[in-house]
């Protein structure tokens, strides 16, 4: 019964979080090779990696809301019939409550369009956000493809600018 509860929350969790990022990564994702305009400075890079961070700390605490939620309801809800919690007004609370916070900070985005693609697409050659039992945990680890494909597609100039920033973007996104 756990599991199941388990696998409704997480569904849902991660409906939430697709549901309200649709728009921005499908505008955030149409440049092409070569795109012009995705020079960074400094002070756009950090607002950006500090943005990543509170998304990042906001989905994590919606998953905590979410397990609660979910471990409440199995307790109060019939044993054998997992799609209750589905329709537990709890959850459904929370889920809407959450959406909106969501869709809230996506709005916040610093960054929009050619700029997020080429960021986004290069520092995913750093490390990634990897999902632990708690949410998700900001791991250094380097991707010499993706690295290599951003080359392609943003030029050399453009990836080197992002790695010498390595250390401070792998220091933020691990705090």
């Amino acid at each position: 019964m756990h599991a199941r509860v388990l696998i409704c929350v997480t569904l849902s969790f991660a409906a939430v979080v697709v549901s309200c990022g649709k728009k921005e990564f499908a505008s955030a994702h149409r440049a092409g090779p070569g795109a012009a305009g995705i020079a960074l400075t400094d002070d756009e890079l950090a607002s950006y990696l500090t943005w990543s961070r509170e998304y990042i700390a906001l989905a994590n605490s919606h998953k905590a809301e979410l397990d609660a939620v979910a471990e409440r309801g199995a307790a109060r809800l019939p044993f054998g019939d997992p799609g209750k919690i589905a329709q537990d007004p709890e959850l459904l609370a929370a889920l809407d409550r959450q959406r909106t916070a969501m869709q809230a900070q996506l709005d916040r985005m610093p960054l929009k369009g050619a700029k997020a693609q080429a960021l986004g697409e290069t520092l995913a050659g750093i490390g990634a956000f990897v999902a632990q039992p708690d949410g998700l945990v900001y791991t250094a680890r380097r991707d010499e493809q993706a690295l290599a494909n951003a080359r392609r597609k943003y030029g050399d100039e453009y990836v080197q600018w992002v790695l010498s920033r390595e250390s401070t973007i792998v220091a933020t996104l691990g705090k």
